[in-house]
């Protein structure tokens, strides 16, 4: 019985610490930060989000459950400056092929966030880099992920 409560206290800790990123990342879904130092902050929160997210099967599920997805495809909808640090987001949450989660991952995507509407439009006009949030990707990684995203939702559609 002890061992159940501790675990259900290390699965409470990940859900909260998923879900204050999370929150994060929300507050600039509609607007851009107003500073640099509010900018590099957002930058840094999507970084440990990435972190958590890769190769940790409890933290996607997590993310997927507290509707991470459809909060990603947000920014990239109303073309805010965190459109790119988004699109990162979902390049790596979406990178493990062949996993039963991904699959699932992608159906909410197409069916709940209208990813491939939203996603398109950028591999035909990608978004220029804006210096303040993206300091080391140039505007053709950024395409690639876009196409990536695009390549994986168009794998599972076929």
């Amino acid at each position: 019985e002890q061992k159940s409560d501790q675990k259900d206290q290390k699965d409470q800790k990940r859900i909260n610490g998923i879900e204050a990123l999370m929150n994060q990342c929300s507050f600039y879904r509609q607007q851009d930060p107003k500073e640099e130092i509010e900018a590099e902050c957002l930058q840094n929160v999507y970084n440990i989000l990435i972190s958590c997210l890769q190769n940790n099967q409890q933290n996607r599920e997590t993310f997927v459950k507290l509707e991470g997805l459809q909060l990603m495809v947000i920014p990239v909808r109303k073309k805010v400056q965190s459109r790119h640090l988004s699109l990162k987001v979902l390049a790596n949450v979406l990178a493990i092929k062949g996993d039963p989660l991904t699959k699932k991952m992608v159906q909410i995507l197409i069916s709940k966030c209208l990813a491939l509407k939203s996603l398109s439009p950028l591999i035909i006009r990608p978004p220029k880099t804006i210096k303040k949030i993206i300091i080391n990707d140039k505007n053709q990684n950024i395409l690639y992920k876009h196409k990536d995203i695009i390549a994986i939702l168009m794998c599972f559609i076929l």
